[in-house]
């Protein structure tokens, strides 16, 4: 995971694009971060 990237959060089926802004590894536990998220829905095709 790294800046720019888009993660895709669902709520009860329903689909939400957010680009991370800001990215930030927590070392204790090593598998949890913190993140600045920007809300990014899709454009229509």
């Amino acid at each position: 995971m790294s800046v720019g990237d888009y993660m895709l959060l669902d709520n009860r089926g329903r689909e939400t694009r957010y680009r991370i802004a800001e990215y930030e590894p927590v070392m204790d536990p090593n598998d949890m971060w913190h993140a600045v998220l920007d809300f990014a829905p899709r454009q229509a095709a």
